[in-house]
């Protein structure tokens, strides 16, 4: 009698809250049991790398270069400045980010009088820029020509083939964002489990999004 193969589900992990949430708790054990999952991380955002390379079926982490993850961040931030006006919480968020930081911890006094001007010229010309890029509708092409972490990715998809992408996500992650891209493309489904509530109501997310999002409680929903 041949043997009906199991599907196979593509888990991302991007942080080490959900290494401590998702993996160390066991919380994809029932579905672990039904299918053939596999997991992918984020090089450096995921700290505790022990505890992801100990589950069955890892496949290895990817990471993007600091230009690129540079490039990615300003184009989130780009994102966040056009949704300005969609709500309250979005508008405060994005105020947040955007003030200027004209101290460090543990820096020196005399550094941070040195450094005043620059970060306040260097926070106005992100400013100006946010408003041309804006108006002129500008795209920002983030990823490098050869990109090692879109290679990964891509290779993790073709080898593994997985009928479902799950990502636990808080907030923004390059990760997330090419994850999606490449699974629009070869029709593949992707999930998000999202622990909070604000996540979905004070960051507007990139396109493409996920398929479903799923919460943990009523509250949440």
């Amino acid at each position: 009698i041949k043997m009906k193969s199991k599907k196979k589900i593509l888990i991302h992990i991007c942080y080490d809250l959900f290494i401590r949430n998702y993996i160390q708790n066991n919380a994809f054990k029932e579905i672990e049991k039904k299918y053939d999952c596999y997991y992918i991380a984020s090089k450096d955002t995921v700290l505790l790398k022990n505890k992801i390379k100990k589950k069955k079926n890892f496949f290895g982490f990817y990471e993007f270069s600091k230009d690129e993850k540079k490039r990615a961040s300003f184009n989130f931030l780009l994102h966040f400045f056009k949704y300005r006006h969609k709500s309250r919480a979005i508008n405060f968020t994005l105020k947040v980010m955007l003030k200027p930081k004209l101290k460090y911890y543990g820096e020196k006094k005399l550094n941070t009088i040195l450094m005043f001007f620059p970060r306040i010229m260097s926070n106005l010309i992100k400013k100006i820029k946010l408003i041309i890029y804006s108006i002129l509708n500008i795209k920002v092409r983030y990823l490098d020509n050869n990109s090692s972490g879109k290679k990964k990715l891509e290779k993790a998809l073709t080898n593994i083939n997985p009928h479902l992408i799950i990502s636990p996500i808080q907030g923004w992650h390059i990760g997330h964002s090419e994850i999606n891209k490449i699974a629009k493309k070869r029709n593949i489904k992707t999930l998000a489990i999202t622990d909070n509530w604000d996540n979905c109501s004070s960051k507007p997310m990139l396109k493409p999004h996920f398929d479903r999002f799923l919460v943990w409680g009523k509250q949440s929903l």
